[in-house]
Formats: structure tokens, C-alpha cells, sequence
């Protein structure tokens, strides 16, 4: 399972969340989750052949 989220360039205090819920997944359910924390200036190319290989 993936947990694709959102952050402003320089702040990542807003990845507490998603990385709690991918750590509640993991500890409840038999299923791995990561999260992917992207900007608005990643490629998006590279996070669909970056999923697509996960």
C-alpha cells in the first residue's frame, strides 16, 4: 500500500500524519505501506515509473 501526499518545498511538518496512518496500517493489517511525499515541481513521469516498480 502506497500513501501519496502532499508538502510545501522546505516544510515537512505535514508529513506527521501520513506517516502515522502508514504506521497504523502496518501494525493492524498484514499489508506494508510507505509514504511518497511529493511537491508540485516533482516530475510526475518519475512517480509513475516509481509506483509502477513498487
Amino acid at each position: 500500500m502506497v500513501i501519496i501526499t502532499s508538502f510545501f518545498k522546505d516544510e515537512t511538518y505535514g508529513l506527521l500524519g501520513p506517516q502515522l496512518a502508514a504506521t497504523i496500517i502496518q501494525d493492524h493489517t498484514s499489508y506494508e505501506c510507505i509514504v511518497i511525499a511529493v511537491t508540485r515541481e516533482h516530475d510526475k513521469t518519475a512517480l509513475k515509473n516509481t509506483l509502477a516498480d513498487y
